[in-house]
């Protein structure tokens, strides 16, 4: 989205499913890591549990945002009578904090909680005024998680020959299968291989299902220096690659 950003062709047909895509993508891994979460305590996969955790996190954000849209612009035009510096901000992060604890006590991901809220708020008039106050907060902790996702990598597996290997082997097949899901624009105005290009990157998400999974003795060492190269390589590889496809796209549509 960072490249289509800069390239102006975010509101691009392609911009549009990449993006559309990539929300869908979030929710399904969100769910399934709330299942992780789930096997995690109860030590024991149970089909039942995954149909209950499954049906509890469709419905909560189902709810939440349903329920968020409908009332956070009452509440925010509230706030802005109080006319206090800051309290929007400070009111979108404990927000923010509040569906992430929320989430967490009824059995879900907190990220899922979290990323209920971002929804919420990206449909609020002032959803540009929270994405300018909020940057200093994310330029802090952004890197303190990408700094943690780092320093647990065991440099003594990552230059093994069996990692490398079996970590360039799976970013070749991610960087393929996600071509090949570029397809199922067919029936769009949007091209294929830059909308597969485009959701080519395994990012904060992917970090965050393999933290979790070493944490909790799911992941061993090497297996988390594996998924650490294939997210490095894919996040790497997507913008030059990206910016190629759409340029070559811009240069055929002027040529006709």
């Amino acid at each position: 989205m960072r490249v289509l950003n800069d390239m102006g062709k975010v509101k691009s047909e392609e911009g549009k499913v990449i993006l559309g895509a990539a929300v869908i993508d979030d929710i399904v891994g969100l769910i399934l890591l709330s299942i992780i979460v789930d096997i995690v305590a109860q030590g024991a996969l149970s089909f039942v549990n995954v149909g209950k955790i499954t049906f509890i996190a469709v419905a909560f954000l189902a709810l939440s945002i349903y329920l968020g849209i409908r009332f956070a612009p009452r509440i925010i035009r509230i706030v802005d009578y109080l006319k206090v510096r800051r309290t929007f901000i400070i009111g979108a992060f404990v927000f923010a904090m509040a569906m992430a604890y929320i989430a967490n006590s009824i059995g879900l991901a907190t990220i899922i909680g979290a990323f209920a809220a971002g929804l919420v708020l990206e449909k609020t008039q002032n959803k540009l005024y929270f994405q300018k106050k909020i940057r200093p907060v994310a330029a802090l902790f952004v890197p303190i998680f990408f700094i943690m996702a780092g320093a647990v990598v065991d440099l003594s597996t990552i230059t093994s020959l069996h990692v490398l290997a079996t970590g360039g082997v799976l970013t070749v097949i991610a960087i393929l299968g996600k071509l090949v899901s570029g397809a199922g624009t067919w029936k769009s105005p949007a091209e294929p291989l830059p909308v597969g290009m485009g959701m080519v990157p395994r990012g904060e998400v992917g970090l965050i299902f393999a933290s979790f999974g070493l944490a909790n003795e799911l992941v061993e060492p090497g297996m988390y220096s594996i998924l650490i190269i294939v997210i490095i390589l894919t996040t790497l590889v997507t913008p030059p690659a990206l910016m190629q496809l759409m340029r070559g796209k811009e240069e055929e549509t002027s040529g006709k």
